[in-house]
């Protein structure tokens, strides 16, 4: 579309960061009222006035025309301030889908003594991570309830899920 259209294609580092190429890119995409529109690259390389006008644009687009918006994003930040819906990839295959709301309220991070217990009560390890002094371990589910022990128990954000999950299974330990 971009060639059909004479809209030259967005610079190197020595040419323009000023977002504009994303913003032409979104106009001629929703000049033909599309059901879906995919953004297939992220946009944290411009500059971040211009970022967050075009993540305002994006979701004014999903809001607005009952359009789907589908996009790729490096930027966890982005993705937590637009997306209602998220799909984590692994290998090319899904590892992890859902709405963003009901990830964030179903995990939580559980940081406990090394001398804890191993097998944490009410959740699911999805992630462990051991130190000589701790344990922290990403759980799908409540968590422990509280304990004498020193264990703290609160909400995974979404960096934590996320990289809970792409993490290889042979760094996940219970």
């Amino acid at each position: 579309a971009r060639r059909r259209r004479g809209v030259p294609r967005a610079r190197g580092p020595g040419g323009r960061r000023t977002g504009k190429p994303g913003r032409v890119w979104l106009c001629l995409c929703l000049g033909t009222r599309p059901a879906r529109v995919r953004r297939g690259g992220p946009v944290a390389n411009v500059d971040p006035l211009a970022r967050l006008a075009l993540l305002e644009e994006l979701m004014g687009v999903g809001a607005g025309a009952g359009t789907t918006v589908v996009f790729s994003a490096n930027a966890l930040a982005d993705v937590e301030r637009v997306c209602e819906h998220i799909v984590i990839l692994v290998g090319g295959r899904p590892r992890l889908a859902g709405d963003t709301d009901d990830l964030l309220g179903s995990h939580v991070v559980v940081v406990a003594p090394r001398s804890a217990g191993s097998s944490p009560a009410d959740g699911e390890v999805i992630e462990a991570r051991h130190s000589e002094r701790q344990t922290i371990r990403l759980l799908k589910g409540r968590g422990p309830s509280a304990a004498d022990d020193g264990t703290v128990v609160r909400p995974a954000t979404l960096e934590e899920i996320v990289v809970g999950y792409m993490r290889p299974p042979t760094e996940v330990a219970a």
